[in-house]
């Protein structure tokens, strides 16, 4: 119990839960989100990256996650926070993770590639049962289905020389 409440009481540790779209390239059939707030503006992203400056120089571990919407689709607040982070971690000497939690359709090897120069190496990605039931319940905006293309992207993932972390999800139920 207070090994946890150091860490989140104490100026060594950052962790930040960052939302940079509520927009989304999906449509899935259970979702909530509205889609209205649409992507982070740049003086929050600005704010961020202060944060991170300031704090730097105390700092033992900065841990980023991105969710969204679909956080990919703000692709260059995404690369903008991580290189601040990169910069800040070889000037100020801590440990850097960042992660996202991500539908993958977006998730190209060469995205991929970006991310992990730039620190971000972790990913959560969920399919929804079989092809067809994950096709039906996770459409596109727009219509059509998103499983191939998810499956490619993790395959390219497994192609690239690095090491990656990638957690897949897999949602059932029953009568899905």
């Amino acid at each position: 119990k207070e090994e946890l409440l150091y860490y989140l009481l104490s100026p060594k540790f950052l962790d930040l839960i960052i939302l940079p779209t509520e927009k989304c390239n999906f449509r899935c059939r259970y979702c909530y989100e509205s889609f209205s707030i649409g992507k982070m503006g740049q003086q929050v992203v600005n704010g961020i990256v202060n944060l991170i400056k300031a704090r730097a120089p105390s700092l033992d571990l900065l841990t980023i996650h991105f969710f969204g919407g679909e956080p990919l689709l703000a692709h260059s607040h995404i690369v903008q926070i991580c290189r601040a982070s990169m910069a800040a971690m070889e000037m100020g000497k801590f440990s850097y993770y960042a992660m996202a939690t991500t539908n993958g359709y977006l998730l190209t090897q060469e995205r991929a590639d970006l991310y992990y120069s730039i620190g971000l190496k972790r990913y959560q990605i969920t399919f929804d049962g079989t092809k067809n039931v994950h096709d039906l319940w996770r459409a596109k905006y727009g219509g059509g289905g998103t499983f191939d293309t998810i499956w490619s992207n993790l395959k390219g993932l497994r192609a690239l020389p690095h090491d990656l972390d990638v957690l897949v999800r897999l949602h059932l139920m029953p009568g899905r």
